[in-house]
């Protein structure tokens, strides 16, 4: 069956750091054509309202392994290729050899995302994205991967229909482009405009695609459009023409590349993305730099009065050479207070609260507060490990559901094809009582199976009300079949002429097809 093709490509900005870009481009000179690059890519979102149009997650789940071959765990023959600019009489660059799909969303808003979808322009993420994993093996193409002229990702899929959102028929149809579709399947509106429903509440109109199957993966040229976040599509255009191709562009973060892996031929691997993973910022806030300068000069001002009354900043009472004494701990009783010596008015000194102690009475109080805090999220992180339990019992009893729904589906599809098989055998019965054009040249079983198979292939409504037709013109006809003992050869040739005169003529082996029509 011919479908739709639609095509997404993403602008997508340097992801590579200039350091580590130049690193990638001496080993890639160095190691020559046996450098491989593999790079994954959030390819598509579902339930996601992007160009006026949504993907539903319920589709893309279940297509999202057409991608790649049942070898690494997918759907299709081979590994679908990855190319330049859709070019698809040159060499592949590469291929896709892996992917996954993420569910972000659970239960009824995942299954109908496509009611209320999320919307890109707010920062919204949708129900679920696809991660393809790509090996490209092209160093020429990997070249011009890495310093950005090739970083704008398009892939390639079909889907047979496209449903408007506001009347629910068929916004784009294959089937009707090709064909032609009748004025009351006919769909007046277009993406992107607003309408209003029964109850006068304004409604956006975007498109709803059908399942998709995924063809390719290209790197592609777009020229710079600074501003410029979405290429608009020409709805209007796709309605009124007869393009089999469907196209939408927009601006993408350069976080959709999860990873950038550049493999030489013994194997090393260097991650291009290394400067994006775990970077940990080292340097104080500036909310904590005043305190912090405080806490570190009283702390200053303690050191210099202990070595001024003691000459060493070390008093134990208990503690051995080995044994250092915690700073902050100054005050715990290890310091000979009541010594009569010389230097007990410093201890003295050091006795009364100090500008440290004040302070390390707050970061207690910060402490406890900090350790509080960890125990809830502790709770918290047990709460949602319950929680992904839940979920992943729910989504495979989901699982279970759908393929029980499949299977219902198959038994579904099956009894309707068993009855339209009943329908045309009745039809077939009554078209040769009737000798009606095209039944002339049947005269064997295999000819009978044949045509009882054309017919099947109608509608059964078609088939009923042929059969009716038949029936009522079978009543006035002049024909007569006779059954005997419900034996089903016992069928009379005869018809009778205006004259009253029979006219022989059913051959024996009419007589025996229609025996075997015949109940």
């Amino acid at each position: 069956m011919s479908e739709l093709k639609i095509r997404d490509t993403q602008i997508i900005e340097q992801p590579i750091g200039k350091r580590i870009l130049g690193d990638a481009k001496n080993r890639l000179d160095s190691s020559g054509d046996d450098t491989a690059l593999e790079i994954s890519v959030n390819s598509t979102h579902s339930g996601l309202l992007a160009n006026n149009r949504v993907y539903p997650g319920v589709f893309v789940r279940k297509s999202y392994k057409s991608y790649f071959s049942r070898e690494n765990g997918g759907t299709a023959e081979f590994d679908k290729p990855v190319l330049t600019h859709h070019d698809h009489q040159s060499d592949p660059i590469g291929r896709i050899i892996g992917g996954k799909f993420t569910a972000l969303k659970t239960g009824d808003d995942f299954r109908r995302d496509y009611l209320k979808p999320g919307v890109a322009s707010k920062g919204e993420s949708g129900s679920g994205v696809v991660t393809i994993k790509a090996r490209i093996t092209d160093p020429d193409a990997i070249d011009k991967i890495l310093d950005g002229r090739y970083l704008s990702v398009s892939s390639g899929q079909s889907s047979p229909v496209m449903t408007c959102s506001v009347c629910s028929k068929p916004l784009l149809s294959a089937f009707d482009r090709i064909f032609g579709g009748g004025s009351d399947k006919a769909c007046e509106h277009l993406p992107g405009k607003v309408y209003e429903d029964e109850k006068g509440r304004k409604r956006l109109c975007y498109a709803i695609t059908g399942p998709l199957t995924y063809h390719e993966v290209s790197f592609v040229t777009i020229p710079a459009q600074p501003g410029a976040k979405v290429v608009s599509t020409d709805w209007e255009e796709l309605k009124d023409g007869d393009a089999d191709l469907i196209e939408f562009t927009e601006r993408a973060n350069r976080s959709i590349i999860s990873e950038m892996t550049l493999i030489d031929g013994n194997g090393d691997e260097m991650n291009l993305l290394v400067n994006r993973r775990n970077k940990v910022l080292v340097a104080v806030p500036k909310a904590a730099v005043e305190s912090l300068e405080d806490f570190m000069n009283s702390l200053l001002e303690d050191d210099e009065l202990s070595q001024k009354g003691t000459g060493d900043s070390r008093h134990p009472t208990d503690a051995t050479d080995d044994e250092d004494i915690p700073e902050g701990d100054a005050d715990d009783g290890r310091l000979d207070r009541d010594s009569d010596s010389e230097g007990s008015d410093t201890n003295d000194k050091l006795a009364q609260p100090t500008k440290r102690d004040r302070m390390t009475k707050e970061v207690e109080k910060l402490q406890a507060t900090v350790d509080s805090l960890s125990e809830e999220k502790k709770t918290l992180q047990g709460q949602i490990t319950q929680k992904d339990e839940e979920i992943a019992t729910l989504k495979e009893k989901l699982e279970e559901k759908e393929e029980e729904l499949s299977r219902v589906m198959e038994d579904l599809q099956k009894m309707q094809s068993d009855v339209a098989k009943d329908y045309a055998t009745l039809v077939a019965q009554y078209r040769i009582l009737l000798k009606k054009p095209g039944t002339e040249d049947i005269k064997d079983d295999e000819s009978l199976a044949a045509y009882v198979d054309s017919l099947a292939e109608r509608t059964v409504q078609s088939l009923r009300d042929t059969l009716q037709d038949l029936s009522l013109e079978l009543d006035t006809s002049s024909l007569t079949v006779t059954k005997t003992d419900k034996n089903p050869s016992l069928v009379s040739d005869k018809k009778v002429t205006p004259d009253g005169e029979s006219d022989d003529t059913n051959t024996p082996d009419r007589k025996d097809l229609l025996g075997k029509l015949i109940l």
